[in-house]
């Protein structure tokens, strides 16, 4: 393989990233969660949560997460948001979080639009940045929020993740980390929904602090 290659420089760093990876995935250290998701507030700020069930087991088979919660919120106008938070307390190779990107379209959601965007926390005087989908299903069209947590860091890069999932594995031994998943139905404006999630996503980022690990 000719170092000269830009192509193969590529595969050469990819090849000693997954190696490096494997070491860190095989001496991760299980890191509880501070309360189980199950104990996620029903009641956040206007917005009431019922539970959508347990999922069915070969789906957990497939998620391979520690511990979840699904619920559907609605407000007293009558606008709903479904909240998915998945926690892994150990990645290991086929035990790492799943991807909205990949899941949904294997879940027959095609993806219309997808970007990357800063939001507001204004709560908490930040800014992180996360993905924003619009994906349609027949003729289910949905908005969607998702980003990821790893020990108090916030991010929306599947690559990003990775790589702190190979330093952190290293350094501390620890493997561990939550993806967060905001979906909203689009009746009549994708603009509108947004803001319906966003408004959700904010309200929900300061809970999160009580249940993922730092």
């Amino acid at each position: 393989m000719s170092r000269d290659n830009p192509r193969d420089i590529f595969m050469l760093a990819l090849m000693t990233a997954a190696a490096i990876l494997s070491v860190a995935v095989r001496h991760g250290k299980a890191v509880p969660l501070r309360h189980s998701l199950e104990d996620f507030p029903f009641q956040v700020g206007d917005w009431k949560g019922v539970d959508q069930g347990r999922f069915p087991e070969e789906v957990m088979k497939v998620l391979q997460a520690s511990d979840y919660t699904s619920r559907r919120y609605r407000r007293p106008d009558g606008a709903a948001v479904d909240l998915y938070i998945g926690y892994y307390q150990q990645q290991r190779a086929g035990e790492s979080m799943h991807s909205p990107k990949n899941c949904l379209p294997s879940s027959g959601y095609e993806v219309l639009d997808a970007q990357r965007v800063m939001l507001d926390i204004p709560q908490v005087r930040k800014q992180i940045e996360v993905n924003h989908f619009v994906v349609e299903s027949d003729t289910n069209r949905q908005f969607v929020i998702y980003w990821y947590d790893a020990h108090g860091r916030d991010f929306a890069s599947e690559y990003e993740g990775k790589a702190i999932l190979v330093w952190e594995g290293l350094k501390t031994g620890r493997t561990d980390g939550a993806l967060i998943r905001v979906m909203s139905p689009i009746a009549n404006s994708t603009a509108k929904t947004d803001e319906v999630a966003t408004s959700f996503a904010r309200q929900i980022y300061p809970l999160l602090k009580d249940y993922l690990p730092e």
